[in-house]
């Protein structure tokens, strides 16, 4: 970690921890994608000064060319999760729009922004438990068609 970037930033009700890549809003987790987060601090370690498109080219997509409009739907996520004027756009630059306080030590749960890494492993599991049942279902089905049928009783 470089020495001079702080460990996270509090603005609002809002703490952005980097060392855990999470948006916290009142200590819960926001949501948001590693690449919304690269973005956000971005904006909030620019100081309100205006970010260009080729410094977020640069620094998020290590100058690799993005989706065409990526960036504009990474910003309105991040607006979404603030505030509409939390991120304004500035001649084609975007500036963030609220009062930083850098913090050095955060004092937040370790288990707080790990939420997006487990919904698809819990994911997977459902798939495979669902993927299971129809095997069964379907092998059962013909396991039943396959056995002979008894003779009846006679009757007396």
């Amino acid at each position: 970690m470089d020495p001079d970037r702080h460990r996270g930033y509090a603005f609002d009700e809002f703490v952005l921890d980097l060392d855990r890549c999470a948006l916290l809003r009142s200590g819960n987790d926001v949501g948001l994608e590693p690449k919304q987060l690269h973005v956000l601090a971005l904006l909030v370690e620019y100081d309100g000064a205006p970010v260009s498109r080729d410094v977020f080219l640069s620094e998020v997509w290590d100058n690799a060319p993005p989706a065409d409009d990526i960036l504009e739907r990474c910003i309105d996520e991040i607006r979404r999760a603030i505030d509409e004027d939390a991120v304004q756009s500035v001649d084609g630059a975007f500036s963030f729009e609220r009062k930083v306080e850098p913090l050095e030590e955060l004092a937040i749960p370790p288990t707080l922004g790990k939420r997006h890494h487990r919904e698809p492993f819990a994911l997977a599991l459902i798939a495979l438990i669902v993927l299971l049942f129809v095997w069964l279902w379907l092998t059962g089905e013909s396991n039943d068609a396959a056995l002979p049928e008894t003779p009846a009783a006679a009757e007396p």
